[in-house]
């Protein structure tokens, strides 16, 4: 299980800081119950590619039959909070409504999301974790095909359903980044496909254009959710008003030029922002692709029609940040031209970071929050994804991440002084 947040005993933090959770249904229920889904079929073909201890979906914490004594564990806590997501496979074994729906699988979400609520801990659900059918993969390649637009509407749309009167906080999907790079581009994460230049292990793949059509299908999904939500279950009489809130998770980092006074660090330090998290926000605000990929991408990154751009065009109540690190940024020596067949869309900024993740500073989430709150205009969630750590003294890191909790509190605080909790 993951931590949204490190408490630790500091108290004036721990008097503005929510002690709350977070977990994700591949990592910790197992595969007892439920249908194969992407990471099953990726760690048994790829076991190097399982993580530090070559681990896969068998088994994990099996909080299927341990939820309970999660719930336990949260109460001696003092957890306020449980971010949760559901399993696609587990609610639906085939994918699809129509092919049968999972009993079990939801009276265990039932059942979960009740002894939360019975501990005054208040369920974040997110509907989709990366986690897709095997099934849906086979059938048609997953959020490669817009198919999958249709069968991710239909589980949210029972999943609201079944869940809503219970459920007020919903994320749509989480990190929509990360599966189009590291799934597509890169081959590190489940599916699992990139170009062979890139890894020949991938079973299949184009680096340079499927990264930007899984995205492209994401979003359409995430709105067409979000649209599905607001008007039949929040607005609707019929659903006795569930008047929850909704919105997609991002990854993000915040991002400095390595020279500061170099014109082409600077430069490459906006092209890695809008590559990074203006991928997402400029459709999700503004319901158009950043100039800059538009222009370097060229006839590899999708259109929207007008329809699709107004439903993406703010399709959220609000932004949920997973912040991990920041990184250093500087152009690219000698880049690719895009006709290459080694070129990948990790390739189209053209810039190069600094190769370690774990560089911190502590205003940048500050920074981060504020420059996504003027350039987009938006209410801002923000966390530090941080799992958690090994007992003993309070290292460098736990400090930094405190610190940094800390700043972002009081820029919540002028921001949205009369913002309740989510």
């Amino acid at each position: 299980m993951e931590t949204t947040v490190l408490c630790y005993e500091d108290k004036d933090f721990n008097k503005y800081c929510p002690k709350e959770c977070k977990s994700s249904s591949p990592c910790i229920e197992g595969g007892r119950g439920r249908g194969l889904n992407v990471w099953d079929g990726f760690t048994h073909r790829y076991p190097e590619k399982g993580g530090p201890d070559l681990g896969n979906g068998d088994t994990t914490c099996e909080s299927y039959t341990m939820w309970q004594k999660d719930i336990d564990i949260l109460d001696e806590m003092n957890a306020t909070g449980y971010r949760l997501s559901f399993a696609w496979s587990r609610i639906l074994p085939q994918g699809k409504v129509s092919r049968g729906v999972n009993k079990g699988g939801l009276r265990y979400y039932h059942n979960l999301i009740d002894g939360l609520i019975a501990k005054n801990i208040t369920p974040f659900v997110t509907v989709y974790h990366w986690d897709i059918p095997q099934t849906l993969q086979d059938e048609y390649q997953g959020f490669l095909n817009r198919q999958v637009i249709d069968d991710f509407r239909d589980y949210a749309d029972l999943c609201f359903k079944e869940f809503g009167g219970k459920v007020k906080n919903w994320l749509t999907l989480n990190q929509l980044y990360s599966v189009p790079t590291r799934g597509y581009s890169m081959g590190a994460d489940a599916p699992g496909r990139c170009s062979p230049k890139v890894d020949e292990r991938c079973y299949g793949g184009n680096s340079s254009t499927e990264p930007y059509i899984v995205a492209h299908n994401q979003l359409l999904a995430h709105a067409t959710v979000v649209n599905l939500y607001r008007t039949k279950y929040r607005a609707s009489t019929r659903t006795f008003f569930q008047r929850g809130i909704i919105g997609p998770v991002m990854i993000t980092r915040w991002f400095l030029p390595f020279n500061e006074t170099d014109r082409a660090s600077i430069d490459a330090t906006e092209r890695m922002k809008e590559f990074f998290f203006g991928w997402y926000m400029e459709p999700l605000t503004r319901g158009r692709y950043p100039d800059i990929m538009r222009r370097m991408v060229g006839s590899r990154l999708p259109n929207f029609t007008e329809a699709e751009a107004r439903l993406v065009a703010g399709s959220y109540d609000f932004l949920g940040l997973n912040y991990y690190a920041s990184q250093y940024v500087q152009p690219t020596p000698n880049p690719l031209p895009v006709t290459s067949e080694r070129h990948t869309a990790m390739m189209d900024p053209g810039t190069r970071l600094t190769c370690t993740t774990l560089f911190s500073l502590r205003y940048n989430l500050y920074t981060h929050t504020y420059f996504m709150t003027i350039k987009y205009f938006m209410l801002v969630f923000a966390v530090v994804n941080a799992r958690g750590e090994r007992p003993g003294p309070l290292n460098f890191k736990a400090v930094e991440s405190i610190t940094t909790q800390k700043a972002f509190i009081t820029l919540w605080t002028i921001l949205e002084p009369d913002t309740g909790t989510l």
